[in-house]
C-alpha cells in the first residue's frame, strides 16, 4: 500500500538522521510524479518514476504514490542519495572502483543473489559511505 506524503517526509528525516551528510540536500516529497514533472508526466506516458536527483539544485524528489510501501520508499531515497549524490562526490579513480565492482556483480550469473555479490557491493557502498562521511 502506498505511503502518505507525511510518512514519506518522516522517512526522509529518518534517513538524514542515519546519514547526516544527506542533510546537504533538499527534498521534495510529493504524492505524484506529475507534481514535479508536470501534467504530461503521467505513469502512462513516462513510466513509473520513484525518485529523481537534480544535481545542480542539490534536490531529491520522491513520489509516494509510486512506492509500494515504506521499505520501497526508503530504498528509493537510498538510491537517489547514495547512488547519485554520493557517486558524484567520488573522484574519478573511486568512481572507476565502484563501477568496476558493480560491473563484476552484473557479469556473473547468480552472483547478484550470492554472498560474493553482497561483499563486492558492500565494498562499493563502503567507498560511497566513507566519502559521504568525509564530506560532513
Amino acid at each position: 500500500m502506498p505511503i502518505t506524503v507525511e510518512q514519506g517526509q518522516e522517512l526522509v528525516s529518518e534517513f538524514c538522521r542515519t546519514y547526516p551528510a544527506a542533510y546537504q540536500l533538499k527534498y521534495k516529497v510529493r504524492a505524484t510524479q506529475e507534481e514535479i514533472f508536470g501534467k504530461g508526466a503521467t505513469v502512462e506516458e513516462k513510466g513509473r518514476i520513484f525518485g529523481a536527483y537534480f544535481p545542480t539544485k542539490r534536490l531529491v524528489a520522491l513520489f509516494t504514490s509510486n512506492a509500494s510501501n515504506a521499505q520501497h520508499f526508503t530504498k528509493t531515497i537510498r538510491h537517489e542519495v547514495l547512488g547519485h549524490f554520493g557517486f558524484n562526490t567520488l573522484n574519478p579513480s573511486e568512481k572507476r572502483v565502484l563501477i568496476s565492482a558493480i560491473s563484476e556483480t552484473r557479469s556473473q550469473p547468480g552472483l547478484f543473489e550470492g554472498t560474493l555479490k553482497n561483499s563486492v557491493f558492500q565494498r562499493a557502498l563502503w567507498i560511497v559511505g566513507e566519502t559521504l562521511i568525509r564530506s560532513c
